[in-house]
C-alpha cells in the first residue's frame, strides 16, 4: 500500500516501479481478504533490520509485526488457525515457519532467491516455460515440517509459491484465453486460496484511490499534509466498509460510495464546538465497575439498530434560504431539564428521527452520539429513549422540563390545516 507523494522533502518517499503511482510512503498493511477493511499498517520510515528474527528484511518483519499488534500470541487447533495471504516482497520459507510458531498458516507468492527455496524449482528465465504446458507444475514438500510446501506453476508466466497447512490436492482455475473463450487450468489448491484472498490490499487502494480520495482533491503543498490526507482516506473508506458490511448483515441495502460520502459530509457538517469536547462527564458520584466490552457489543449502539425495529429517518425540511433544520434532541432537553450530570452544556441537534417511536402529534428526533452517562456507562439518546425511558413510558419529567414537544413537518401540518378548514366550513342553506 502507497500513499502518493511526489515532494523531494519527504524522507521517507520510496520509488516502487510496479505501482500506479511511483512514488510515495510506503505502508505495511493488514486488510481482510474478504471484505478488504484495513485493519492495522505500520509506515515503512527506512531501511532497518531487527534481530529479533531470523529474516531480518524489512517487510517480513513487519508482517510479524502486525499480526502480534492484531492478534495475541496463541496457539490453536488446526481448524482455527487464519491463512495470511503475503505477495512476493513478503513471502519465504523462514516467514511461513515463524508464522506456524505463532498459529498462522501462509499461502503466497515467493522470489526464487530468498533462502530456503528448493534449488530443483529454480529455473532459467529465458528458458523457464520452454516445453511446459499451461497448468503444469512441479511441486516440492519439506523434510522438516511436511505442512510446507514449494511449487512451480506454469500461467500465463512462471509462477512461485510456498504455502503451509494448506492442501496441494489437485484444482482448477479459470482463465480468460485469446479468442474470449475460459478454459479451466489445473493447479494445486493453495493457489486456488491465494488468487480468491490475495486482492484484499489492492481493493482498499482502488476504492482509496480511484473514487473521491480527499488527497487527490486537496493536492497540499507540504508533504506531510499528503501523508495525513492518505491516512483520512483510509479511515473514511474503512468506515464505508463497516457500513456495507453492517447493512448486509440486517438485509438492507447498503448505500452507494458517493451516498455514503454525501451523509457523512452532512452529519460532519452539523457538529458543533462542544461536539469536540470531551463528551463523558465527570461523576463524582458512586463508581460503579463497567463491564467489559466483548466482540458482541463492541460499542453503546450496538443496541441502537441491530436488537431494534425501529427504522432511521432524516428530515428534509429546510429553511427559508434553503439549509437542512437541524431539531433539539429530545432526550437531551429532558436531562438539561431535569438537572443531570453534563447538563450544563448545550442539547445536541440532529436531522434523524425514528418512524416507529414518533406519534400523531409530530415526529421524535433523537441524537445518537453518546453524550450521557448511565450507571457509570456512556449511554446515547437512542438507547436512554428505548432501554432505560421503556420508550418514552417512564420519563423523569418535573415541573420545570414540561412535556415534550413533538416537531410536525409542514406537510403534516398543511394536511391537518385543510382538514380543519373542511369540517369548520358553513354549509349553504338549503331551501325547499
Amino acid at each position: 500500500m502507497v500513499i502518493p507523494s511526489r515532494s523531494s522533502r519527504n524522507k521517507i518517499r520510496v520509488f516502487l516501479k510496479n505501482k500506479p503511482h511511483k512514488y510515495g510512503t510506503k505502508l505495511f498493511a493488514v486488510c481482510c481478504g474478504k471484505t478488504h477493511y484495513c485493519s492495522r499498517f505500520e509506515v515503512y520510515c527506512g531501511k532497518k533490520q531487527n534481530s529479533q528474527f531470523v529474516d531480518t528484511r524489512s517487510g517480513p518483519a513487519a508482517v510479524v509485526r502486525n499480526l502480534k499488534a492484531l492478534w495475541e500470541q496463541r496457539r490453536v487447533d488446526r481448524s482455527k488457525k487464519r491463512i495470511i495471504i503475503t505477495d512476493r516482497e513478503y513471502s519465504s520459507v523462514t516467514l511461513g515457519f515463524r508464522l506456524m510458531d505463532m498459529g498462522y498458516y501462509n499461502i503466497g507468492t515467493v522470489a526464487t532467491t530468498r533462502l530456503g527455496f528448493p534449488e530443483d524449482l529454480k529455473t532459467d528465465k529465458k528458458s523457464a516455460s520452454r516445453g511446459m504446458p499451461r497448468g503444469s507444475y512441479i511441486l516440492a514438500r519439506n523434510n522438516t515440517n511436511r505442512q510446507m510446501y514449494s511449487t512451480r506453476w506454469v500461467d500465463s508466466k512462471m509462477c512461485y509459491f510456498v504455502a503451509t497447512g494448506s492442501s496441494a490436492r489437485r484444482a482448477i482455475v479459470r482463465r480468460k484465453q485469446k479468442d474470449g473463450s475460459q478454459a479451466n487450468i489445473p493447479c494445486p489448491e493453495f493457489v486456488v486460496l491465494y488468487n480468491k484472498y490475495m486482492g484484499g490490499v489492492d481493493s482498499h487502494d482502488q476504492l482509496r484511490l480511484q473514487r473521491y480520495s480527499i488527497q487527490r482533491v486537496m493536492r497540499p503543498k507540504k508533504y506531510y499534509k499528503t501523508v495525513f490526507y492518505g491516512l483520512l482516506d483510509i479511515a473514511v473508506i474503512n468506515a464505508f466498509i463497516t457500513h456495507r458490511e453492517y447493512a448486509k448483515s440486517v438485509g438492507e441495502k447498503p448505500l452507494s460510495h458517493a451516498d455514503f460520502l454525501i451523509q457523512l459530509h452532512e452529519e460532519l457538517l452539523a457538529l458543533g464546538d462542544d461536539d469536540f469536547l470531551e463528551t463523558v462527564p465527570v461523576v463524582e458520584a458512586a463508581v460503579t465497575e463497567v463491564e467489559p466490552r466483548t466482540n458482541q457489543t463492541p460499542v453503546s449502539m450496538a443496541y441502537s439498530l441491530a436488537s431494534s425495529k425501529h427504522q432511521l429517518m432524516v428530515s428534509m425540511d429546510k429553511t427559508a434560504k434553503g439549509k437542512f433544520k437541524f431539531r433539539v434532541c429530545k432526550v437531551c432537553s429532558v436531562l438539561r431539564g431535569a438537572g443531570s450530570p453534563g447538563s450544563n452544556r448545550p442539547p445536541g441537534t440532529t436531522r434523524h428521527y425514528y418512524k416507529q417511536c414518533s406519534t400523531d402529534r409530530g415526529r421524535l428526533f433523537l441524537c445518537s452520539k453518546a453524550r450521557h452517562v448511565s450507571d457509570g456507562n456512556s449511554v446515547s439518546c437512542f438507547n436512554i429513549w428505548h432501554s432505560k425511558w421503556k420508550n418514552g413510558d417512564q420519563l423523569p419529567l418535573s415541573e420545570k422540563t414540561g412535556r415534550i414537544r413533538m416537531r410536525r413537518s409542514k406537510e403534516e401540518l398543511r394536511a391537518e390545516t385543510m382538514d380543519t378548514a373542511s369540517s369548520d366550513a358553513v354549509l349553504p342553506r338549503q331551501y325547499e
